[in-house]
Protein backbone atom coordinates (compact mmCIF):
# COMPACT_ATOMS: atom_id res chain seq x y z
CA UNK A 1 0.00 0.00 0.00
CA UNK A 2 1.49 3.32 -1.12
CA UNK A 3 1.60 5.82 1.76
CA UNK A 4 2.04 9.50 1.85
CA UNK A 5 4.52 9.78 5.03
CA UNK A 6 4.60 13.64 5.16
CA UNK A 7 0.81 13.45 6.78
CA UNK A 8 1.02 14.26 10.39
CA UNK A 9 -1.95 12.96 12.74
CA UNK A 10 -2.53 13.21 16.30
CA UNK A 11 -5.44 11.08 17.88
CA UNK A 12 -8.02 11.83 19.95
CA UNK A 13 -8.79 10.05 22.96
CA UNK A 14 -11.66 8.11 21.83
CA UNK A 15 -9.33 6.59 18.70
CA UNK A 16 -7.85 2.92 19.63
CA UNK A 17 -4.46 2.40 20.47
CA UNK A 18 -4.81 -0.24 18.14
CA UNK A 19 -5.25 2.43 15.74
CA UNK A 20 -2.39 4.21 16.72
CA UNK A 21 -0.45 0.89 16.34
CA UNK A 22 -1.44 -0.15 13.13
CA UNK A 23 -1.16 3.40 11.26
CA UNK A 24 2.77 3.57 12.63
CA UNK A 25 2.97 0.09 10.95
CA UNK A 26 2.57 1.61 7.72
CA UNK A 27 4.97 4.45 8.21
CA UNK A 28 2.25 7.31 9.15
CA UNK A 29 3.50 9.55 11.78
CA UNK A 30 0.66 9.22 14.37
CA UNK A 31 0.65 10.04 18.16
CA UNK A 32 -2.48 9.73 20.60
CA UNK A 33 -3.09 12.36 22.80
CA UNK A 34 -1.51 10.61 25.42
CA UNK A 35 1.52 9.90 24.07
CA UNK A 36 1.78 13.82 23.04
CA UNK A 37 1.12 14.49 26.67
CA UNK A 38 -2.48 16.04 26.63
CA UNK A 39 -4.98 13.32 28.04
CA UNK A 40 -7.94 15.59 29.69
CA UNK A 41 -6.85 18.67 27.12
CA UNK A 42 -10.17 20.63 26.18
CA UNK A 43 -10.67 20.60 22.21
CA UNK A 44 -9.23 24.43 21.87
CA UNK A 45 -5.84 22.96 23.30
CA UNK A 46 -5.84 20.19 20.71
CA UNK A 47 -6.05 22.45 18.14
CA UNK A 48 -3.76 24.85 18.98
CA UNK A 49 -1.10 21.69 19.28
CA UNK A 50 -2.34 20.36 15.77
CA UNK A 51 -1.59 23.89 14.65
CA UNK A 52 1.86 24.50 16.20
CA UNK A 53 2.77 21.04 14.77
CA UNK A 54 1.34 20.59 11.73
CA UNK A 55 -0.77 17.83 12.72
CA UNK A 56 -4.61 16.58 11.74
CA UNK A 57 -6.56 15.63 14.08
CA UNK A 58 -8.11 11.52 13.74
CA UNK A 59 -11.58 11.84 15.55
CA UNK A 60 -15.11 10.91 16.56
CA UNK A 61 -15.52 14.24 18.43
CA UNK A 62 -18.32 15.82 15.55
CA UNK A 63 -17.67 18.86 17.79
CA UNK A 64 -14.09 19.61 15.63
CA UNK A 65 -16.43 20.10 12.44
CA UNK A 66 -16.80 23.50 13.73
CA UNK A 67 -13.80 23.76 15.41
CA UNK A 68 -11.85 23.04 12.56
CA UNK A 69 -13.58 25.76 10.41
CA UNK A 70 -12.56 28.15 12.96
CA UNK A 71 -8.97 27.82 13.45
CA UNK A 72 -8.20 25.66 10.25
CA UNK A 73 -7.36 22.83 11.13
CA UNK A 74 -7.50 18.96 9.26
CA UNK A 75 -9.88 16.83 10.64
CA UNK A 76 -10.24 13.51 10.13
CA UNK A 77 -13.67 12.54 11.40
CA UNK A 78 -15.29 9.26 12.19
CA UNK A 79 -18.76 9.53 11.96
CA UNK A 80 -19.84 5.84 12.48
CA UNK A 81 -18.20 2.75 14.59
CA UNK A 82 -15.92 0.87 12.26
CA UNK A 83 -13.66 -1.77 13.54
CA UNK A 84 -10.13 -0.87 14.30
CA UNK A 85 -8.85 -2.38 11.06
CA UNK A 86 -11.22 -0.47 8.61
CA UNK A 87 -10.68 2.74 10.66
CA UNK A 88 -6.89 2.33 10.10
CA UNK A 89 -7.87 1.44 6.37
CA UNK A 90 -10.23 4.29 5.67
CA UNK A 91 -6.80 6.77 7.26
CA UNK A 92 -5.03 5.50 5.06
CA UNK A 93 -7.02 5.41 1.54
CA UNK A 94 -7.72 9.64 2.68
CA UNK A 95 -3.43 10.07 3.20
CA UNK A 96 -3.25 8.54 0.27
CA UNK A 97 -5.58 10.74 -2.00
CA UNK A 98 -5.77 13.64 -0.36
CA UNK A 99 -2.13 16.41 -0.18
CA UNK A 100 -0.87 17.25 3.54
CA UNK A 101 -1.28 20.76 2.58
CA UNK A 102 -4.97 20.50 1.85
CA UNK A 103 -5.86 17.87 4.36
CA UNK A 104 -4.57 20.72 6.83
CA UNK A 105 -7.80 22.75 5.65
CA UNK A 106 -10.39 20.65 5.59
CA UNK A 107 -12.83 17.96 7.59
CA UNK A 108 -13.06 14.34 5.70
CA UNK A 109 -15.47 12.50 6.90
CA UNK A 110 -14.78 8.34 7.39
CA UNK A 111 -15.87 5.69 6.28
CA UNK A 112 -14.88 6.74 3.21
CA UNK A 113 -16.16 6.54 0.09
Amino acid sequence: MKLMPEHRILTDEHISKTVVKRLNSYGIDVISVNQAGLKGSTDSQLIKYANENKRSILTRDDDFRKLAEENKVGVILQTKRQTKKQTASDVIKVLNRIPPEQLQEEVVYIPWK
